[in-house]
């Protein structure tokens, strides 16, 4: 994949990770031949529906002195669309973002970069990048000279589901509801998601959080989706994570394992009797629920204190939790 600058190493956020520079400039290489790699992996099927790629959604132009704006009109998660012609070969500078700053996109916030870089080619540029997901409503273009927009926007990717119709007489409620469930909706893909810009993580209590909502906003419940994050955050050996596949020791508050643990089988009791989900989860979540009253010898001996994410309260030699 010549096209994609090697060693570019820009930080989106540190959850999202790298963003990229793509040249439209360079002859494509054919792709290497895969190889069998002398590894085992645990795979398990993931038993959700395939994400779809939506149509092109209208967009508005806005020209400004150095620099061109475009508005979807409402967030939208999914993937960058270019379809532009360029005078000359020139690099470009897109940022992205959910609100304007002094007539700009907030692109620089802290260490975060909301922004990826293309090399735009001599004539037509087409560009669908289907590797990394972005979200927002603002897109700002920076080039070294003028370019003919046929389109620049963020082409929808959605987890389908079918939504159930609620009506209220007042149309300000209507409105709020109507944009809830929206926004649980740009905040599901491979999984719940704490925020579609951002940060793109499976949150144990966020999630929790939008499974209730999802019980209520969708056909069926939304239950297989539902199902399928809870066992990716039961996915641990031990105690709750903050977020699922978190490779560091942050746990949560011992409070909110207990909360978590309890609501967790008041939330979706079906979960009760599937025995499959039982035998390996029952032991975690019993875990979690009891772990406040247990002693650091009898079972946190080797715990990295510094690494655990406000979890116990020390006192002498044993470890206490928070209060409820």
């Amino acid at each position: 994949m010549n096209e994609y600058k090697n060693g570019y190493c820009k930080t989106i956020t540190r959850q999202l990770g790298q963003s990229f520079l793509y040249d439209n400039t360079v002859v494509l290489s054919e792709y290497s031949k895969s190889v069998e790699a002398d590894k085992i992996y645990d795979l398990h099927k993931r038993n959700i529906k395939s994400l779809v790629l939506g149509d092109r959604l209208p967009i508005n132009v806005i020209k400004k002195e150095n620099s061109v704006i475009i508005d979807m009109g409402k967030e939208v998660a999914g993937f960058l669309d270019i379809d532009i012609k360029s005078q000359e070969i020139q690099k470009l500078l897109i940022a992205y973002g959910e609100h304007l700053t002094d007539g700009n996109v907030r692109r620089i916030i802290g260490d975060r970069d909301f922004s990826v870089e293309m090399i735009a080619k001599r004539g037509e540029n087409k560009y669908l990048n289907s590797l990394r997901r972005i979200a927002g409503r603002y897109i700002e273009i920076f080039g070294e000279s003028e370019i003919k927009i046929n389109y620049i926007g963020i082409r929808p990717v959605e987890y389908t589901v079918e939504i159930k119709e609620k009506v209220f007489s007042d149309e300000l409620t209507q409105r709020i509801y109507d944009t809830s469930v929206y926004t649980l909706k740009c905040c599901m893909h491979e999984h719940y998601e704490d925020y579609p810009w951002r940060e793109q993580a499976l949150y144990t209590m966020d999630s929790r959080n939008q499974m209730l909502c999802g019980y209520y906003a969708f056909q069926d419940g939304n239950k297989d989706y539902a199902r399928q994050n809870l066992i990716q955050i039961l996915n641990i050996d031990f105690l709750l994570l903050i977020f699922a596949a978190l490779q560091l020791s942050h746990f949560l508050p011992a409070y909110l394992m207990v909360s978590f643990s309890v609501c967790l089988s008041w939330d979706y009791p079906s979960l009760l009797f599937c025995h499959a989900f039982l035998r390996k989860s029952l032991p975690l979540l019993l875990l979690n629920i009891c772990v406040p009253t247990v002693s650091e010898s009898q079972c946190l001996e080797g715990l990295n204190a510094e690494n655990i994410f406000a979890l116990f309260h020390r006192s002498s030699n044993d470890v206490l939790a928070y209060p409820l």
